[in-house]
């Protein structure tokens, strides 16, 4: 999600100095991955293959974004064109003539799906995503990037002091400094967190 050079431009390293350029890579490489995991987004553009229920409606929404071309669309083991794409970067496809749902009913006052017995009946082939830094006309919002770069310059300087958290604690007029090497050493930054947000779902 970012490139060696990126990093070493916010450390202040020389382009020219190679010598941490395997732990940095390494850093970059674990980042990508933990913000990935923690906004439960995928970012780099690939194509996808998703099955999922209609609704009855006339909108559907894809999992990834942003939508660069549907590929496909198969409904009830029928191809279908008669759709758009409304809004590539919430990932909403709109089909006027709906996007068929079949499920068991229930019965109460009103009838109402039986959730979990949805038919998985619409298979979607398509591409999403950003094309990632380092790549020529790359498109990845800046605030993801920059939440990469700022991780990964957060690990190295606890790599820099052996992985180790610094901590104070104030007990009457006695402030201890101690040191803490617990799980929580290699944490995605507050700062991180905030600027690639999280998913709902």
């Amino acid at each position: 999600m970012t490139t060696l050079s990126a990093v070493k431009d916010a450390l202040g390293i020389s382009d020219n100095d190679s010598e941490y350029d395997a732990v940095l890579i390494r850093l970059i490489a674990a980042a990508s991955s933990a913000l990935v995991e923690y906004s439960g987004k995928n970012f780099a553009r690939q194509t996808y293959s998703e099955t999922t229920t209609g609704n009855d409606g006339p909108i559907l929404t894809l999992s990834n974004v942003p939508i660069v071309s549907v590929t496909s669309v198969i409904v009830d083991s029928e191809p279908v064109v008669d759709f758009v794409i409304q809004d590539k970067n919430t990932g909403v496809l709109y089909r006027e003539a709906g996007w068929q749902m079949y499920a068991w009913v229930g019965w109460s006052i009103e009838p109402y799906v039986i959730p979990g017995t949805e038919e998985l009946n619409i298979t979607i082939q398509y591409v999403a995503g950003y094309i990632m830094p380092g790549t020529i006309n790359y498109d990845l919002p800046q605030s993801y990037e920059e939440a990469c770069i700022r991780t990964v310059v957060a690990w190295y300087k606890q790599d820099q002091r052996g992985g180790i958290d610094v901590k104070r604690r104030r007990v009457g007029e006695l402030e201890i400094e101690y040191f803490d090497q617990g799980r929580m050493a290699y944490a995605l930054p507050p700062d991180a967190r905030s600027l690639i947000g999280k998913s709902a779902v």
